[in-house]
């Protein structure tokens, strides 16, 4: 049975398993969605998903359980460059087909922009959305108010 009140956390190293296969899953059945691939990502070693994962307030992942298996994820990065560091992205988010219409991605969103919102000196948090015309998380993002900036430029030859 799909719950609704999935755990959510920020997830740590000993996730990275799991974390490492719901990614697999995300780019196979979302290939669109992403601009990674699960064949670039199959032979990486697990300290790889690990350093994607984030450890402190300025890389973090969220991630919603259900009955202890994980079903979604969120990560949040600050700008490193200094003259940037009031800027912030959400960095790939996903949430599995069956767990998806349970309010699972707003409460994975808004517990990433709270954080984003708590860090000192964090003014903007940016995402892309790799193809707006079709994504279903667009009006996501647009309820959590995230407002659409510039335009698509198509390079043709």
């Amino acid at each position: 049975m799909i719950r609704s009140d999935s755990l959510i956390r920020a997830l740590s190293e000993t996730d990275a398993s799991a974390y490492r296969t719901l990614r697999a899953r995300a780019f196979v059945e979302d290939s669109a969605s992403f601009s990674e691939s699960a064949e670039d990502e199959a032979h990486l070693p697990i300290a790889h998903f690990q350093s994607l994962i984030g450890s402190g307030d300025e890389h973090v992942t969220f991630g919603s359980f259900d009955e202890g298996r994980l079903n979604g994820f969120a990560t949040f990065k600050r700008d490193k460059r200094s003259k940037a560091r009031h800027k912030g992205f959400l960095h790939t988010m996903y949430v599995e087909r069956e767990f998806r219409g349970n309010g699972i991605a707003s409460r994975l969103l808004a517990m990433l922009v709270d954080h984003a919102r708590s860090l000192q000196g964090l003014e903007q948090l940016h995402l892309w959305v790799l193809n707006p015309e079709t994504s279903a998380a667009r009006k996501l993002y647009e309820r959590a108010g995230f407002v659409a900036q510039g335009m698509i430029v198509r390079l043709t030859s």
